[in-house]
């Protein structure tokens, strides 16, 4: 008997530790919903101490737009055989603190027999946190959403392997069969290419493309109308740090228009090459031999230089960059010059006003027929909205990614 009596008396010891050591909210109320017993967990969260709660009808902890509701689902449960519920299947639920906040809630609710002091006991689950995170994650989803569909690009999505996980807006107004049915298959399977050539080209860009490289190419779409849109494209692979996964996304510009206005002065096949490389970009000359340097207008215009008063020397090109980049494209240019071979750099430099710019600088070598260097030339481009635009998206995507892990 005396074992029997220490073996209850421990088994009420550990479930009082149980109840007032719970993270989770523990009311227990009598027939007539009056409160008869709380943890210190709901005096934490509900901010009432238990003599201040104690035979208060349970309305005082609802919001008063579900108190009708509220005994109606009780009358039901009551008339039920089941003996507990969860009630966060049902819809969202909230408790009122006792300073007037709203607190959602996760519930579950137990019935007790009829006759005896307690009714029913809810235990309920505070989740501020996750409801907040989820907030959080919608935000940065729809912010990723518009940032996605307000582009003027077309920007196709991929997993790893090339398979079209989105389209944007823009492909979707735009482009030929660009339907749901291609969501999963690689991208060079979709039929709105405009040419088996530039189907090659998609697939060895995207197959062949490394860890958080950008390949750029120019290929050609088919419209609606089966009119043929000419995207200079760049396609990159992102890693997803936080979701251990990758990403590939194409995004073109159209320059159709730009290359359809260059052709008049384009007389053969390689000086559309060239026109298609250069197009919306500056060119540039370095005459090794005399040191003379040449810039077109448009390099001008992205320096926000003016050519008649600016003096344009080797180093005072190196003084328009900011200062980390100036050390690193001085090295490119003399490795370039002593191997002899081209380059591709991206560096920041620095307007008049104090504005920063990003442009991508591509440079060759020119060399006389025993392979003496005479000169180097080439092209700069202002990327400084489309870098933006990348960082902004991959910055969007990654909250979203991170948010949405926190909510698993």
């Amino acid at each position: 008997m005396s074992k029997c009596i220490t073996e209850d008396t421990e088994h009420k010891n550990v479930l009082a530790d149980i109840i007032n050591l719970s993270a989770d909210i523990i009311i227990s109320v009598d027939e007539n919903h009056n409160v008869i017993f709380v943890n210190p967990a709901f005096e934490k969260i509900f901010g009432y101490q238990g003599k201040e709660i104690f035979g208060q009808n349970l309305n005082i902890l609802l919001p008063k737009s579900v108190h009708s509701v509220h005994k109606e689902y009780i009358d039901l449960y009551d008339e039920s055989d089941d003996t507990s519920r969860h009630m966060a299947m049902r819809s969202a639920l909230f408790g009122v603190s006792k300073t007037g906040e709203k607190i959602p809630l996760d519930i579950s609710i137990q019935k007790h027999p009829r006759g005896g002091l307690f009714r029913y006991t809810a235990i309920c689950r505070d989740i501020s946190s996750r409801v907040a995170q989820e907030k959080r994650l919608r935000a940065e989803e729809e912010k990723f959403k518009t940032l996605f569909n307000s582009s003027f690009d077309y920007i196709i999505l991929m997993n790893g392997q090339g398979e079209i996980v989105e389209f944007n807006d823009t492909i979707a107004r735009n482009m030929l069969n660009a339907g749901e049915e291609y969501k999963g298959k690689p991208v060079w399977d979709c039929d709105f290419w405009g040419s088996e050539t530039d189907v090659s080209l998609v697939q060895k860009a995207v197959s062949e493309i490394k860890s958080n490289e950008n390949r750029s190419i120019i290929i050609t779409i088919l419209a609606k109308n089966r009119r043929k849109i000419i995207l200079e494209t760049t396609i990159k692979h992102i890693i997803m740090e936080h979701q251990q996964s990758e990403m590939i996304v194409l995004e073109g510009k159209d320059i159709t228009e730009l290359v359809k206005s260059n052709r008049a002065l384009i007389d053969s096949e390689a000086r559309m090459e060239r026109a298609q490389k250069i197009s919306r970009l500056g060119n540039w000359e370095w005459d090794l031999i005399t040191n003379e340097f040449i810039w077109s207008d448009e390099i001008y215009r992205i320096f926000g230089l003016d050519p008649k008063s600016f003096t344009l020397t080797y180093d005072a090109f190196l003084a328009r960059l900011i200062p980390r980049d100036r050390g690193r494209v001085e090295q490119i240019l003399t490795k370039a010059l002593s191997h002899k071979q081209p380059y591709k750099t991206t560096y920041h430099i620095i307007l008049p006003d104090e504005t920063e710019k990003i442009v991508e600088d591509l440079g060759e070598i020119y060399r006389m027929e025993e392979d003496s260097p005479i000169k180097m030339g080439g092209t700069i481009q202002d990327i400084t909205e489309s870098w933006h635009r990348e960082q902004a998206l991959i910055s969007a995507n990654a909250r979203a990614e991170e948010a949405n892990i926190t909510k698993i």
